[in-house]
Protein backbone atom coordinates (compact mmCIF):
# COMPACT_ATOMS: atom_id res chain seq x y z
CA UNK A 1 0.00 0.00 0.00
CA UNK A 2 1.18 3.30 -0.65
CA UNK A 3 2.27 5.39 2.17
CA UNK A 4 2.95 8.80 0.69
CA UNK A 5 3.09 11.27 3.83
CA UNK A 6 3.88 14.35 2.38
CA UNK A 7 6.38 15.85 -0.20
CA UNK A 8 9.04 15.55 2.42
CA UNK A 9 9.03 12.20 2.03
CA UNK A 10 8.27 12.10 -1.76
CA UNK A 11 11.86 13.91 -1.93
CA UNK A 12 13.93 11.75 0.19
CA UNK A 13 12.36 8.86 -1.97
CA UNK A 14 13.54 10.50 -4.82
CA UNK A 15 16.91 11.14 -3.26
CA UNK A 16 16.75 7.39 -2.37
CA UNK A 17 15.81 5.95 -5.63
CA UNK A 18 17.91 8.58 -7.96
CA UNK A 19 19.98 5.37 -9.54
CA UNK A 20 16.81 2.85 -9.72
CA UNK A 21 15.40 4.93 -12.62
CA UNK A 22 18.46 4.75 -14.75
CA UNK A 23 16.90 2.82 -18.13
CA UNK A 24 13.19 2.88 -16.92
CA UNK A 25 12.69 6.47 -17.86
CA UNK A 26 9.49 6.92 -19.82
CA UNK A 27 11.05 10.35 -21.88
CA UNK A 28 13.37 8.05 -23.03
CA UNK A 29 13.92 9.18 -27.10
CA UNK A 30 12.58 6.10 -28.07
CA UNK A 31 9.23 6.63 -26.38
CA UNK A 32 9.16 10.44 -26.85
CA UNK A 33 6.29 10.28 -29.62
CA UNK A 34 4.38 7.30 -27.82
CA UNK A 35 1.87 7.67 -25.07
CA UNK A 36 3.78 5.74 -22.31
CA UNK A 37 1.87 3.12 -20.44
CA UNK A 38 2.24 1.95 -16.68
CA UNK A 39 1.20 -0.60 -15.03
CA UNK A 40 1.61 -2.90 -12.24
CA UNK A 41 2.80 -6.36 -13.73
CA UNK A 42 0.65 -8.41 -10.97
CA UNK A 43 -2.81 -6.74 -12.10
CA UNK A 44 -5.38 -9.19 -12.90
CA UNK A 45 -5.10 -7.42 -16.83
CA UNK A 46 -1.93 -7.52 -16.88
CA UNK A 47 -1.32 -10.86 -19.53
CA UNK A 48 -3.77 -9.16 -21.63
CA UNK A 49 -2.50 -5.84 -21.77
CA UNK A 50 -0.18 -6.21 -24.81
CA UNK A 51 -3.72 -7.86 -26.85
CA UNK A 52 -5.16 -4.67 -25.77
CA UNK A 53 -2.44 -1.93 -26.33
CA UNK A 54 -1.71 -3.71 -29.80
CA UNK A 55 -6.17 -3.72 -30.57
CA UNK A 56 -5.68 0.65 -29.70
CA UNK A 57 -2.66 0.98 -31.46
CA UNK A 58 -4.52 -0.51 -34.73
CA UNK A 59 -7.11 2.09 -34.62
CA UNK A 60 -4.27 4.55 -35.89
CA UNK A 61 -4.73 7.17 -33.19
CA UNK A 62 -2.90 10.07 -33.29
CA UNK A 63 -0.34 8.72 -30.99
CA UNK A 64 0.33 4.94 -30.40
CA UNK A 65 0.85 3.68 -27.12
CA UNK A 66 3.69 1.50 -25.53
CA UNK A 67 2.98 -0.67 -22.55
CA UNK A 68 5.88 -1.42 -19.58
CA UNK A 69 4.71 -3.15 -16.74
CA UNK A 70 6.47 -2.35 -13.57
CA UNK A 71 6.67 -5.06 -11.28
CA UNK A 72 7.33 -2.48 -7.98
CA UNK A 73 5.30 0.33 -9.90
CA UNK A 74 4.28 2.03 -6.09
CA UNK A 75 7.68 3.05 -5.75
CA UNK A 76 9.22 4.03 -9.17
CA UNK A 77 6.00 6.06 -9.78
CA UNK A 78 6.24 8.07 -6.38
CA UNK A 79 10.22 8.83 -7.65
CA UNK A 80 9.37 10.01 -11.43
CA UNK A 81 6.39 12.42 -10.00
CA UNK A 82 9.44 14.13 -7.83
CA UNK A 83 11.66 14.01 -10.57
CA UNK A 84 8.94 15.44 -13.19
CA UNK A 85 9.74 12.26 -15.37
CA UNK A 86 6.74 10.53 -15.09
CA UNK A 87 4.46 8.19 -17.98
CA UNK A 88 1.29 9.06 -19.74
CA UNK A 89 -0.75 6.73 -18.20
CA UNK A 90 -0.67 4.64 -15.41
CA UNK A 91 -3.21 1.80 -14.41
CA UNK A 92 -3.47 1.88 -10.46
CA UNK A 93 -6.21 -0.06 -8.48
CA UNK A 94 -7.59 3.55 -6.95
CA UNK A 95 -6.55 2.58 -3.45
CA UNK A 96 -3.41 3.74 -4.44
CA UNK A 97 -3.65 5.73 -6.90
CA UNK A 98 -5.87 7.84 -5.09
CA UNK A 99 -3.48 9.60 -2.62
CA UNK A 100 -1.40 10.87 -5.51
CA UNK A 101 -4.37 12.00 -7.52
CA UNK A 102 -5.48 13.81 -4.62
CA UNK A 103 -2.63 16.12 -3.96
CA UNK A 104 -2.55 17.30 -7.49
CA UNK A 105 -0.30 15.00 -9.03
CA UNK A 106 -2.54 13.61 -12.46
CA UNK A 107 -4.12 15.87 -15.27
CA UNK A 108 -7.62 16.45 -14.86
CA UNK A 109 -10.13 15.20 -17.10
CA UNK A 110 -12.75 16.85 -16.54
CA UNK A 111 -12.82 18.91 -19.57
CA UNK A 112 -11.92 16.09 -21.76
CA UNK A 113 -14.84 13.99 -20.73
CA UNK A 114 -17.03 16.86 -20.85
CA UNK A 115 -16.03 17.57 -24.56
CA UNK A 116 -16.66 13.67 -25.53
CA UNK A 117 -19.87 13.53 -23.30
CA UNK A 118 -18.29 10.67 -21.23
CA UNK A 119 -20.50 11.26 -18.06
CA UNK A 120 -21.19 9.05 -14.97
CA UNK A 121 -23.78 6.92 -17.22
CA UNK A 122 -21.86 5.33 -18.45
CA UNK A 123 -20.28 3.98 -15.42
CA UNK A 124 -21.67 2.40 -12.18
CA UNK A 125 -22.62 5.55 -9.77
CA UNK A 126 -19.72 4.52 -7.01
CA UNK A 127 -16.75 3.78 -9.72
CA UNK A 128 -17.80 7.21 -11.25
CA UNK A 129 -17.22 8.89 -8.08
CA UNK A 130 -14.22 6.99 -6.95
CA UNK A 131 -12.08 8.72 -9.94
CA UNK A 132 -13.36 12.23 -8.35
CA UNK A 133 -11.58 14.33 -6.15
CA UNK A 134 -14.89 16.69 -5.45
CA UNK A 135 -15.99 18.00 -9.07
CA UNK A 136 -13.10 17.10 -11.09
CA UNK A 137 -11.91 13.92 -12.67
CA UNK A 138 -8.60 12.70 -12.71
CA UNK A 139 -8.83 8.83 -13.78
CA UNK A 140 -11.85 6.60 -15.26
CA UNK A 141 -12.44 3.31 -14.20
CA UNK A 142 -11.52 0.48 -16.14
CA UNK A 143 -12.15 -2.76 -14.52
CA UNK A 144 -13.23 -3.62 -10.58
CA UNK A 145 -12.69 -6.00 -8.19
CA UNK A 146 -14.52 -7.05 -4.99
CA UNK A 147 -13.67 -9.80 -2.04
CA UNK A 148 -15.78 -12.45 -1.36
CA UNK A 149 -15.77 -15.51 0.10
CA UNK A 150 -14.73 -18.48 -2.18
CA UNK A 151 -15.96 -21.71 -0.63
CA UNK A 152 -15.09 -26.00 -0.90
CA UNK A 153 -19.13 -27.08 -2.05
CA UNK A 154 -17.89 -30.52 -1.66
CA UNK A 155 -16.73 -29.42 2.16
CA UNK A 156 -19.72 -27.57 2.70
CA UNK A 157 -22.41 -30.07 1.23
CA UNK A 158 -20.70 -32.82 3.59
CA UNK A 159 -22.12 -30.86 6.45
CA UNK A 160 -25.61 -29.46 4.62
CA UNK A 161 -24.34 -25.87 4.37
CA UNK A 162 -25.46 -23.34 1.78
CA UNK A 163 -23.97 -19.98 2.00
CA UNK A 164 -26.58 -17.41 0.88
CA UNK A 165 -26.26 -14.10 -0.21
CA UNK A 166 -25.41 -12.38 2.95
CA UNK A 167 -24.06 -15.11 4.87
CA UNK A 168 -24.80 -14.15 8.22
CA UNK A 169 -22.39 -14.35 11.06
CA UNK A 170 -23.93 -17.08 13.33
CA UNK A 171 -24.62 -19.32 10.58
CA UNK A 172 -21.24 -18.86 9.27
CA UNK A 173 -19.25 -19.51 12.76
CA UNK A 174 -21.54 -22.69 12.98
CA UNK A 175 -20.35 -23.54 9.57
CA UNK A 176 -16.72 -23.34 10.16
CA UNK A 177 -16.75 -25.34 14.18
CA UNK A 178 -18.41 -27.96 12.21
CA UNK A 179 -15.61 -28.04 9.44
CA UNK A 180 -12.90 -28.51 12.53
CA UNK A 181 -11.24 -31.90 12.29
CA UNK A 182 -8.04 -32.87 13.96
CA UNK A 183 -6.50 -36.31 13.96
CA UNK A 184 -5.90 -38.53 16.76
CA UNK A 185 -2.74 -36.07 17.78
CA UNK A 186 -4.73 -33.25 18.05
CA UNK A 187 -3.31 -32.20 14.65
CA UNK A 188 -5.33 -29.73 12.61
CA UNK A 189 -6.36 -31.47 9.20
CA UNK A 190 -10.03 -29.15 8.06
CA UNK A 191 -10.74 -26.28 9.04
CA UNK A 192 -13.63 -23.79 8.20
CA UNK A 193 -12.29 -20.22 7.03
CA UNK A 194 -9.06 -18.29 7.17
CA UNK A 195 -10.23 -14.43 6.94
CA UNK A 196 -6.89 -12.55 8.64
CA UNK A 197 -6.04 -11.24 5.28
CA UNK A 198 -8.35 -9.24 5.31
CA UNK A 199 -8.42 -5.37 5.72
CA UNK A 200 -10.09 -5.08 9.56
CA UNK A 201 -11.52 -1.94 8.31
CA UNK A 202 -14.88 -4.49 6.37
CA UNK A 203 -15.02 -5.47 9.85
CA UNK A 204 -15.20 -1.95 11.61
CA UNK A 205 -17.63 -0.78 8.52
CA UNK A 206 -20.26 -3.45 9.67
CA UNK A 207 -20.47 -2.72 12.86
CA UNK A 208 -21.03 1.16 12.33
CA UNK A 209 -17.53 2.64 12.75
CA UNK A 210 -14.70 4.22 10.11
CA UNK A 211 -11.17 4.77 10.18
CA UNK A 212 -11.87 8.37 10.37
CA UNK A 213 -14.91 10.56 11.16
CA UNK A 214 -16.34 12.03 8.51
CA UNK A 215 -15.13 15.53 8.45
CA UNK A 216 -11.51 13.52 8.65
CA UNK A 217 -9.98 15.25 11.33
CA UNK A 218 -10.36 12.44 14.13
CA UNK A 219 -9.71 8.63 14.82
CA UNK A 220 -12.80 7.07 13.97
CA UNK A 221 -12.13 3.56 15.19
CA UNK A 222 -11.37 4.00 19.04
CA UNK A 223 -14.72 3.31 20.45
CA UNK A 224 -16.41 0.19 21.56
CA UNK A 225 -17.57 -0.90 18.09
CA UNK A 226 -13.83 -1.35 17.08
CA UNK A 227 -13.17 -3.84 20.51
CA UNK A 228 -16.36 -5.48 19.12
CA UNK A 229 -15.40 -5.95 15.91
CA UNK A 230 -11.94 -7.40 16.76
CA UNK A 231 -13.35 -9.67 19.24
CA UNK A 232 -15.26 -11.31 16.47
CA UNK A 233 -12.52 -11.80 14.31
CA UNK A 234 -10.20 -13.11 17.00
CA UNK A 235 -13.26 -15.08 18.13
CA UNK A 236 -13.55 -16.70 14.65
CA UNK A 237 -9.55 -17.64 14.22
CA UNK A 238 -10.51 -19.12 17.67
CA UNK A 239 -13.06 -21.62 16.22
CA UNK A 240 -11.19 -22.50 13.36
CA UNK A 241 -7.71 -23.37 15.12
CA UNK A 242 -5.96 -20.40 15.57
CA UNK A 243 -4.15 -18.07 12.93
CA UNK A 244 -1.00 -19.50 12.93
CA UNK A 245 -1.61 -22.61 12.78
CA UNK A 246 -4.04 -22.24 10.42
CA UNK A 247 -1.72 -20.39 8.57
CA UNK A 248 0.71 -22.78 8.12
CA UNK A 249 -2.50 -25.12 7.00
CA UNK A 250 -3.57 -23.61 3.39
CA UNK A 251 -1.99 -22.07 0.79
CA UNK A 252 -2.97 -17.68 -0.01
CA UNK A 253 -3.84 -18.65 -3.87
CA UNK A 254 -6.34 -21.73 -3.47
CA UNK A 255 -8.49 -23.96 -1.33
CA UNK A 256 -6.97 -26.91 0.01
CA UNK A 257 -8.64 -31.02 -0.95
CA UNK A 258 -5.30 -32.52 0.24
CA UNK A 259 -4.66 -33.64 -3.56
CA UNK A 260 -1.02 -35.06 -3.72
CA UNK A 261 1.53 -33.24 -5.50
CA UNK A 262 -0.91 -29.29 -5.09
CA UNK A 263 -1.98 -29.29 -1.51
CA UNK A 264 0.30 -30.94 0.82
CA UNK A 265 -1.70 -30.04 4.90
CA UNK A 266 -5.16 -30.31 4.74
CA UNK A 267 -8.81 -29.26 3.82
CA UNK A 268 -10.23 -25.49 4.15
CA UNK A 269 -13.63 -24.85 3.84
CA UNK A 270 -13.69 -21.03 2.71
CA UNK A 271 -11.48 -18.07 2.66
CA UNK A 272 -11.59 -14.01 1.08
CA UNK A 273 -10.34 -13.33 -2.24
CA UNK A 274 -11.24 -11.42 -5.38
CA UNK A 275 -13.44 -12.41 -8.25
CA UNK A 276 -10.32 -12.49 -10.79
CA UNK A 277 -8.48 -15.12 -8.49
CA UNK A 278 -11.70 -17.06 -8.08
CA UNK A 279 -11.08 -17.39 -11.71
CA UNK A 280 -8.24 -18.83 -11.65
CA UNK A 281 -8.23 -21.07 -9.14
CA UNK A 282 -11.74 -22.82 -11.30
CA UNK A 283 -9.69 -23.00 -14.20
CA UNK A 284 -6.92 -24.97 -12.61
CA UNK A 285 -6.21 -28.62 -12.87
CA UNK A 286 -7.49 -30.96 -10.97
CA UNK A 287 -10.82 -28.91 -10.68
CA UNK A 288 -12.41 -27.74 -7.69
CA UNK A 289 -15.36 -27.63 -6.80
CA UNK A 290 -15.86 -23.51 -5.76
CA UNK A 291 -18.37 -21.15 -5.62
CA UNK A 292 -18.29 -17.57 -3.89
CA UNK A 293 -20.16 -15.77 -1.43
CA UNK A 294 -20.05 -12.52 0.13
CA UNK A 295 -18.51 -12.26 3.25
CA UNK A 296 -20.27 -12.87 6.92
CA UNK A 297 -22.78 -10.14 7.70
CA UNK A 298 -21.90 -9.67 11.42
CA UNK A 299 -24.86 -9.07 13.96
CA UNK A 300 -26.46 -6.19 13.76
CA UNK A 301 -24.45 -4.96 11.00
CA UNK A 302 -24.20 -3.96 6.96
CA UNK A 303 -23.39 -6.81 4.28
CA UNK A 304 -19.86 -5.18 3.11
CA UNK A 305 -17.27 -6.31 1.21
CA UNK A 306 -13.91 -4.34 -0.32
CA UNK A 307 -14.14 -3.00 -3.66
CA UNK A 308 -11.48 -1.78 -5.59
CA UNK A 309 -11.04 -1.18 -9.00
CA UNK A 310 -8.34 -0.33 -11.48
CA UNK A 311 -9.01 3.09 -12.87
CA UNK A 312 -6.77 4.71 -15.94
CA UNK A 313 -4.87 7.98 -14.79
CA UNK A 314 -2.51 10.61 -16.73
CA UNK A 315 0.07 12.03 -14.22
CA UNK A 316 0.85 16.02 -14.53
CA UNK A 317 5.01 15.80 -14.35
CA UNK A 318 5.49 13.63 -17.54
CA UNK A 319 8.88 14.85 -19.64
CA UNK A 320 6.50 14.21 -22.99
CA UNK A 321 3.10 15.26 -22.20
CA UNK A 322 0.07 14.04 -24.23
CA UNK A 323 -2.78 14.92 -22.28
CA UNK A 324 -5.34 14.83 -25.21
CA UNK A 325 -3.37 11.17 -26.89
CA UNK A 326 -4.02 10.27 -23.07
CA UNK A 327 -6.89 10.58 -22.53
CA UNK A 328 -8.03 9.10 -25.79
CA UNK A 329 -5.97 5.68 -24.83
CA UNK A 330 -7.96 6.31 -20.89
CA UNK A 331 -11.41 6.53 -23.32
CA UNK A 332 -11.18 3.80 -24.66
CA UNK A 333 -10.16 1.41 -22.17
CA UNK A 334 -13.00 2.55 -20.26
CA UNK A 335 -15.87 2.47 -22.90
CA UNK A 336 -14.86 -0.04 -25.83
CA UNK A 337 -17.19 -2.76 -25.61
CA UNK A 338 -14.24 -5.57 -27.05
CA UNK A 339 -12.24 -3.63 -24.71
CA UNK A 340 -14.25 -4.17 -21.70
CA UNK A 341 -14.50 -7.87 -23.02
CA UNK A 342 -11.08 -8.77 -23.02
CA UNK A 343 -10.70 -7.38 -19.33
CA UNK A 344 -13.51 -9.09 -18.14
CA UNK A 345 -12.34 -12.70 -19.35
CA UNK A 346 -8.97 -11.75 -17.72
CA UNK A 347 -11.19 -12.26 -14.52
CA UNK A 348 -12.48 -8.46 -13.44
CA UNK A 349 -15.68 -7.16 -13.67
CA UNK A 350 -16.03 -4.41 -16.16
CA UNK A 351 -16.56 -0.86 -14.79
CA UNK A 352 -19.51 -0.10 -17.92
CA UNK A 353 -22.79 -1.21 -17.12
CA UNK A 354 -23.47 -2.29 -20.42
CA UNK A 355 -20.50 -4.44 -20.29
CA UNK A 356 -21.76 -5.70 -16.90
CA UNK A 357 -25.06 -6.57 -18.51
CA UNK A 358 -23.42 -8.51 -21.42
CA UNK A 359 -24.81 -12.40 -22.17
CA UNK A 360 -21.60 -13.87 -20.98
CA UNK A 361 -21.90 -12.56 -17.56
CA UNK A 362 -25.57 -12.73 -17.56
CA UNK A 363 -25.25 -16.62 -17.94
CA UNK A 364 -21.84 -17.03 -15.46
CA UNK A 365 -23.70 -17.52 -11.90
CA UNK A 366 -20.54 -16.83 -10.26
CA UNK A 367 -20.15 -13.50 -11.43
CA UNK A 368 -23.91 -12.99 -11.02
CA UNK A 369 -22.89 -13.21 -7.14
CA UNK A 370 -19.63 -11.03 -7.21
CA UNK A 371 -22.13 -8.19 -9.08
CA UNK A 372 -24.21 -8.87 -6.38
CA UNK A 373 -21.39 -8.36 -3.67
CA UNK A 374 -20.29 -5.15 -5.25
CA UNK A 375 -23.73 -3.51 -4.48
CA UNK A 376 -22.59 -3.70 -1.14
CA UNK A 377 -19.30 -2.96 -1.61
CA UNK A 378 -16.76 0.28 -0.31
CA UNK A 379 -14.50 2.23 -1.60
CA UNK A 380 -11.66 3.29 1.29
CA UNK A 381 -12.32 6.57 3.06
CA UNK A 382 -11.25 9.60 0.61
CA UNK A 383 -8.85 11.78 3.16
CA UNK A 384 -5.61 11.76 2.48
CA UNK A 385 -4.19 10.08 6.22
CA UNK A 386 -7.18 7.15 5.68
CA UNK A 387 -5.33 4.36 3.92
CA UNK A 388 -1.99 5.20 5.87
CA UNK A 389 -3.98 4.85 9.11
CA UNK A 390 -5.63 1.46 7.86
CA UNK A 391 -2.58 0.06 6.95
CA UNK A 392 -1.28 1.00 10.66
CA UNK A 393 -4.36 -0.83 12.13
CA UNK A 394 -4.31 -3.53 9.99
CA UNK A 395 -1.26 -4.86 11.21
CA UNK A 396 -1.89 -4.31 14.60
CA UNK A 397 -4.91 -6.41 14.37
CA UNK A 398 -2.59 -8.89 12.05
CA UNK A 399 -0.27 -8.84 15.82
CA UNK A 400 -3.16 -9.45 17.77
CA UNK A 401 -4.23 -12.28 15.63
CA UNK A 402 -0.68 -14.15 15.36
CA UNK A 403 0.51 -13.20 19.04
CA UNK A 404 -2.58 -13.53 21.00
CA UNK A 405 -2.11 -9.48 22.57
CA UNK A 406 -5.93 -9.18 22.70
CA UNK A 407 -8.07 -6.44 20.96
CA UNK A 408 -8.18 -3.63 23.61
CA UNK A 409 -4.24 -3.37 23.19
CA UNK A 410 -4.16 -3.77 19.11
CA UNK A 411 -6.66 -0.92 18.49
CA UNK A 412 -4.59 0.96 21.22
CA UNK A 413 -1.61 0.26 19.43
CA UNK A 414 -3.24 1.75 15.98
CA UNK A 415 -4.54 5.09 17.74
CA UNK A 416 -1.51 6.28 19.09
CA UNK A 417 -0.01 5.90 15.46
CA UNK A 418 -3.17 6.58 13.95
CA UNK A 419 -2.90 10.00 16.20
CA UNK A 420 0.64 10.50 15.35
CA UNK A 421 -0.11 10.38 11.32
CA UNK A 422 -2.98 13.23 11.65
CA UNK A 423 -1.15 15.61 13.63
CA UNK A 424 1.95 15.08 11.00
CA UNK A 425 -0.72 15.73 7.99
CA UNK A 426 -2.32 18.60 10.27
CA UNK A 427 1.03 20.25 9.98
CA UNK A 428 2.16 19.81 6.21
CA UNK A 429 -1.28 21.36 5.51
CA UNK A 430 -0.53 24.44 7.34
CA UNK A 431 2.81 24.71 5.96
CA UNK A 432 1.49 24.40 2.91
CA UNK A 433 -1.16 27.40 3.22
CA UNK A 434 1.12 29.28 4.56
Amino acid sequence: MNRLKGVTRRQLLGAIAALMLAGCSSGSESASKQVVLWYESGLPIAPILPQLVAKFNATKPTRTVLAQPQPDLSIKLLVVIGAHDAPNVVLYPRSRAWPLASRGAAIPLTGFAHRDSVTSALFSQTLWEGGQNGTVLWGLPIATDARVLVYNEKLLGSIHVQPTAFWPAGAFNEACQRLVQRDTTGHLIQTGAVLQGLPFEIWLWQFGTDILSPDGKDLGFTGPAAVQALRWLLNNEQLNGGAQEIGRLVSLTTLTEGVTGLFTHGKLGAMPTTFSQFRRLRSQTPQLPMGIATLPTLPGGKPSTELDAIYAFSPQQSSHPYPDASWQFIKWLATDPEAQALIYQAGTIPALQSAQQSSSIVSDASAQAMLKAMTAGRFPQKFLSAQEIASDLDNAVNRALLQGSGAKAAIATAERQGEQILKQNAALNKASKG
